[in-house]
């Protein structure tokens, strides 16, 4: 699958009147690159909702809440943070191999597995806000959402009755 799989499910917006992002000094001032499925997606859509349900944190916004940067430090701190005592729960992956990159309108966090150092072979994992109940994608972001999106995959964590919305994508005001 590729993005063009996901740009026919569910076709993008129009990109008028938005800029394209300097990815090199994003990237730069991130710390890290990141796959370029993410870019594609962030450059093809801006800001919205896939299936009215899952959110992508981009790399630019008005919105601190829509930012990958802000979002992805504030939750891998959250999770590092968790005193040992009140861990509860096996964690399948290390706190410093996860960057949180969506979320969806249940809570669900959506991470990159960053095991690989070439950003285009990470997996992607679903938790339960609370840590509980994980799901492992053996696939990019742009898999992910393709293969959610067209019910090939079936997220225990996610409604089971998720595909009779919408599976567009529903633009946000990027405010």
């Amino acid at each position: 699958m590729t993005i063009q799989d996901l740009i026919e499910l569910c076709p993008p917006p129009s990109r008028d009147g938005r800029a394209d992002l300097d990815w090199p000094a994003f990237e730069s001032r991130f710390g890290r690159s990141l796959p370029g499925d993410y870019r594609e997606i962030c450059t093809e859509y801006g800001p919205g909702q896939f299936g009215e349900f899952i959110f992508i944190y981009l790399p630019e916004s008005d919105s601190v809440t829509q930012r990958i940067e802000i979002q992805s430090r504030e939750a891998s701190q959250d999770l590092r943070d968790l005193p040992e005592e009140d861990n509860l729960f096996d964690f399948p992956f290390s706190s410093e191999d996860l960057l949180l990159c969506g979320v969806t309108d249940n809570g669900d966090f959506i991470w990159w597995v960053t095991g690989s150092e070439d950003p285009d072979k990470w997996t992607v994992v679903v938790t339960e806000a609370g840590f509980g109940e994980w799901f492992h994608f053996e696939g990019g972001l742009a898999d992910f959402l393709y293969a959610v999106l067209s019910g090939a995959v079936e997220v225990p964590l996610f409604p089971d009755d998720l595909l009779p919305l919408e599976v567009g994508f529903a633009p946000l005001d990027d405010a």
